[in-house]
């Protein structure tokens, strides 16, 4: 049966510049933001900030959420609920 899952994803600037990722699944390039799905339990935010480091080592602020969207995978039908945050890194 299909579930619902929260993830969230940074756009992350610095110098009027965004940071995008190259992916790459079952073939498939995609262009995407840094994040991942939400873990039970876990504070959103403090998700991302460890989403975003285990994938790029950067370690970010968060500011604000500038977005929220959906898409329902492929693989399993699930829909994935996703709020995108606007991130600068801590050091500049």
């Amino acid at each position: 049966m299909p579930r619902v899952q929260c993830a969230v994803k940074g756009l992350i600037m610095k110098s009027g510049k965004f940071l995008v990722i190259k992916q790459k699944i079952r073939d498939k390039v995609f262009w995407d933001l840094p994040g991942g799905r939400v873990e039970y339990g876990s504070n959103p935010i403090e998700n991302l900030k460890r989403e975003i480091f285990e994938e790029i080592g950067i370690e970010v602020e968060v500011e604000k959420p500038i977005g929220v969207w959906y898409f329902f995978r492929e693989i399993d039908n699930d829909q994935v609920v996703c709020t995108t945050f606007l991130c600068h890194p801590s050091i500049y």
